[in-house]
C-alpha cells in the first residue's frame, strides 16, 4: 500500500472478535481490558514498523446498543445490564491501547471511529419531541464522549476498576463515521416524512456531517476524519449524488483532514446480510459509477463543474 501512495489505517476492533472472547464475557468483563492489550501489543509487534494511523475501536456505541440492547447482532443478548460495562470497558480499552501505542511507536496518530449522528425533534411543536432529542442524542452518543476523548466517565457509565490515564485528550484525530439524521418522538428511530431515503429508509442529510464535524473538531481542537460515510443504494440512482453532496458540506469545515468512503466492496450488514448494498465495487469486482467517480475526484482534487455533470445526473 504504501508503495503506491496509500497510508493504511488500521481498525483492531471492528465489532467482531473470536468465539473464545465472547465466552469469557468480551468488553462487559473488566479483566479482558488486559487480553485486548495483550492482542494489540502481538498486532504492534507485526504491524507496528508499517503502520502509523491507528483505529483502537469501531463505533462503540453502536456495538454496545445493538449487540446486548436490542440484540440485532451478536450475541444478541443480555440487555441494558451488559450496556453499561461493555461501553464503560471499551472506554478503558481505548484509553490503555491509546497509550500503549504511544508508548511503542514514534509519533502514531491513535483514535477510535465514533458514529454521530444529527438528532432533531419530529414536531419541533411538539414539546415532548423537543424534550426527548437531546436525551436521545446524550444517551446514543454524548454520555460516552467525556470516557473516549478525556477519560472522564459518567455516573451512568461508572468509573473502571483499572488505573487508567487522565489529564488530557486520548485520541489524535476525531474519527465520524456519519449516515444520518434521526426524527426523535421516542426512544426508537424515526425519519421525517417526505424525505429522500436509502435502501434502508435512513434519511439522506448531507448538512449533518458538516454539523457533526464541527462541532467535535471545535470542541476537542483536533482534525476531523470521516472514517465511514456512504449509503445503501442497490440500484445505483443517487450514490454518486451522496458523495458529491457530502463532499460538498465537508469541504466547509477546514478542520476536515481525511475522507474515507464506506465502502469499497458490498459487504456484510449485520441485520441485513448482503442485501443492502453500500460499496462502490460489487463482490463480483465489476466497478460501479461510484468508483469512477470517487477515481476521478481523486485525480482532480476537487469536485470539478465537469466532474458534478458528468456523475451527479445518471451517476455514470
Amino acid at each position: 500500500m504504501r508503495e503506491r501512495d496509500i497510508e493504511p489505517l488500521v481498525t483492531l476492533h471492528h465489532f467482531s472478535h473470536p468465539a473464545w472472547f465472547e465466552a469469557t464475557g468480551a468488553f462487559t468483563r473488566e479483566a479482558n481490558v488486559e487480553i485486548f492489550l495483550r492482542y494489540v501489543d502481538v498486532v504492534l509487534d507485526h504491524l507496528g514498523d508499517v503502520v502509523t494511523d491507528w483505529i483502537t475501536i469501531n463505533e462503540p456505541n453502536v456495538f454496545a446498543t445493538e449487540a446486548y440492547l436490542f440484540g440485532s447482532t451478536p450475541p444478541g443478548r443480555g440487555g441494558l445490564a451488559k450496556v453499561r460495562p461493555c461501553l464503560r470497558n471499551m472506554a478503558a480499552a481505548h484509553l490503555l491501547a491509546y497509550q500503549r501505542i504511544h508508548s511503542r511507536l514514534d509519533n502514531p496518530r491513535v483514535t477510535f471511529a465514533h458514529h454521530r449522528r444529527v438528532f432533531a425533534p419530529m414536531n419541533p411543536r411538539n414539546p415532548i419531541h423537543r424534550a426527548l432529542t437531546p436525551l436521545v442524542e446524550w444517551l446514543f452518543q454524548g454520555a460516552i464522549e467525556p470516557a473516549f476523548f478525556e477519560g472522564r466517565f459518567h455516573p451512568l457509565l461508572g468509573h473502571p476498576g483499572v488505573d487508567l490515564p487522565s489529564g488530557g485528550v486520548f485520541a489524535d484525530a476525531v474519527a465520524i463515521n456519519y449516515y444520518s439524521r434521526t426524527a426523535v418522538r421516542g426512544f426508537s428511530d424515526a425519519t421525517f416524512p417526505h424525505t429522500p431515503t436509502n435502501d434502508l429508509g435512513w434519511e439522506i442529510y448531507p448538512p449533518g456531517i458538516a454539523e457533526v464535524s464541527a462541532e467535535l473538531a471545535e470542541r476537542y481542537q483536533l482534525p476531523v476524519w470521516i472514517t465511514e460515510n456512504g449509503t445503501a443504494d442497490a440500484d445505483e440512482r443517487f450514490r454518486c449524488a451522496f458523495i458529491l453532496d457530502h463532499l460538498a458540506e465537508l469541504s466547509r469545515v477546514p478542520a476536515v483532514e481525511r475522507y474515507y468512503h464506506w465502502c469499497f466492496v458490498d459487504n456484510w450488514e449485520w441485520s441485513e446480510g448482503m442485501a443492502q448494498k453500500f460499496g462502490v465495487v460489487d463482490v463480483d469486482r465489476q466497478a460501479k459509477p461510484a468508483a469512477r467517480l470517487l477515481q476521478a475526484l481523486i485525480r482532480e482534487g476537487a469536485i470539478t463543474p465537469e466532474i458534478s455533470a458528468q456523475f451527479r445526473e445518471d451517476g455514470h
